[in-house]
């Protein structure tokens, strides 16, 4: 975690108690009440955290979050719509246990050794993409093992299916064909007139195939690639490329933002990264063991004790697990073992009331997410 992560906290009054968690986490905290104001969405932000409707009007700003949370009392399926249309994947449902917002947040902010489940790279290269027996140039402005996104000429209707051809100057070796599906059409950018932005997931990828997108997304990690020279400026207009630096906000609107709150001099940026790093996110949780993302202590057949907190209980569950499978890149599968009765009945009543969610592009479904902590490894055999 680098020196002061720069948060923003912006709602319109019901997410005061998240605004005094975070101010006792060391990081430089700016809260609104309110409308962003213009310097706000033209910073460059580490976290976001706020109501679906200030998050929305923070997404037509040009600056930039690293990481967005959306934190609301309400889930309705019309919030949910306009959420994924903004990019948010993570959301809180309200209320939440202070602790796990906490431990949220840091996970929100940590950049260490392990990486997120779906990495993505900004690209701005040009691409073909096929529908049907048409092809046509696109710009593939961003890549991950699950999906792209593209910039195309004509829109394509959401539920298309498509091929995406990737030149070997691109791959760094043979060309690669990929099936996808327009998962999202996002409205039109008005600096590009005549072009349509598209999200599209990938079908039925390989494990082979898998693994070129990994040596894709690893040879373009360190910065996106570059269209040749001569290309249609309407289309590939580099501005419009999701690595573009975001336009510094004019020096009279700097006055406008906030005074951050101080962070806690007893609470130093360093040990919240070591807490951090021992902070896991799992998923698919049932009462047998959850998945997670890859983790430099967690190695196949690896024993840890884990501090699970679930919904707003004050008190986490802490359960034994083991690391049975090794997933790739989908994560790693944890098995809870030596549960009693009634641990495995608390596990099964809290799986439908996790407040926290991650949400995929379509905004249709949620899945839960569960908030735990690595209390240490233990030995095999060893009590709980």
């Amino acid at each position: 975690m680098g020196a002061h992560p720069a948060v923003l906290l912006v709602h319109d009054g019901e997410l005061s108690d998240l605004g005094r968690v975070l101010m006792g986490l060391g990081v430089e905290v700016h809260e609104r009440v309110g409308p962003p104001t213009p310097a706000e969405g033209a910073r460059s932000w580490d976290l976001v955290i706020g109501t679906p409707g200030r998050l929305i009007d923070l997404d037509a700003a040009p600056g930039r979050a690293a990481s967005r949370i959306a934190a609301l009392s309400a889930d309705t399926r019309t919030a949910r719509a306009m959420l994924a249309r903004s990019g948010v994947r993570l959301v809180v449902r309200l209320p939440a246990h202070p602790v796990a917002l906490r431990l949220l947040v840091l996970h929100a902010l940590y950049r260490g050794p392990e990486r997120r489940r779906q990495r993505r790279v900004a690209i701005g290269a040009a691409v073909r993409i096929r529908t049907g027996l048409r092809r046509r140039p696109a710009l593939l402005v961003d890549l991950s093992l699950r999906g792209c996104r593209l910039l195309v000429g004509e829109e394509i209707a959401k539920g298309r299916r498509l091929s995406l051809q990737l030149p070997g100057s691109l791959t760094g070796g043979r060309p690669l064909v990929l099936g996808a599906v327009a998962a999202r059409v996002l409205e039109p950018d008005p600096r590009m007139p005549g072009t349509a932005s598209v999200v599209a997931f990938f079908r039925s990828v390989s494990a082979r195939t898998s693994r070129r997108l990994a040596e894709i997304l690893t040879l373009h990690a360190s910065g996106p690639a570059v269209c040749e020279a001569g290309a249609g400026r309407t289309l590939f207009d580099p501005g419009a490329w999701s690595s573009a630096p975001a336009p510094e906000a004019p020096p009279a609107a700097a006055a406008a933002v906030p005074s951050p709150r101080e962070p806690a001099a007893t609470d130093p940026v360093h040990a919240l990264g070591l807490e951090a790093a021992r902070v896991l996110i799992g998923r698919d949780l049932s009462s047998g063991g959850m998945r997670v993302d890859r983790h430099p202590e967690l190695g196949l057949g690896a024993e840890v004790r884990l501090a699970l907190h679930l919904g707003v209980q004050p008190a986490p569950l802490v359960v034994r697990a083991r690391v049975e499978r090794d997933e790739g890149e989908q994560g790693l599968a944890l098995a809870f073992h030596d549960l009693g009765a009634g641990e495995r009945s608390e596990l099964e009543r809290t799986l439908a009331l996790l407040p926290m969610v991650e949400m995929p592009d379509s905004g249709e479904e949620l899945g839960g997410l569960v908030v735990s902590e690595i209390l240490g490894g233990v030995r095999a055999g060893a009590a709980p």
